[in-house]
Formats: C-alpha cells, sequence, structure tokens
C-alpha cells in the first residue's frame, strides 16, 4: 500500500504535468458519444441556441 507521500507525489506529477486533461479528453472522445457525457437536453438546448441541427444517432 502507497503511503500519503506517495499518493500526494503521483496526484502532484499527474495534476501538475498537465497531461492529466489531456487524457481525460482523449479517453472521453474515444470511449464515449457526446449524448453520454452532456445529455440530449443539454445538447438540444446547444444545437437551439447556435442555429445547429442535431442528426439522429446510428444505433
Amino acid at each position: 500500500m502507497a503511503t500519503m507521500q506517495q499518493r500526494w507525489a503521483f496526484n502532484e506529477e499527474l495534476f501538475g504535468s498537465g497531461r492529466f486533461l489531456d487524457d481525460a479528453i482523449s479517453w472521453i472522445r474515444n470511449n464515449l458519444s457526446p449524448v453520454e457525457v452532456f445529455g440530449t437536453a443539454a445538447l438540444e438546448e446547444w444545437a437551439t441556441d447556435n442555429d445547429w441541427v442535431l442528426r439522429p444517432l446510428e444505433e
């Protein structure tokens, strides 16, 4: 089991490096659809506000 100091060091390296956000965004792009991330209602509202039309998802 890692000590608290080791955990803090790991967190500082992970979050402080700037890679965490890039890795998280990449994972979301590759593994989740926008509907899973934001929800249908939020996407419909965004599309309406920006004069876009959402096409149905292929199932």
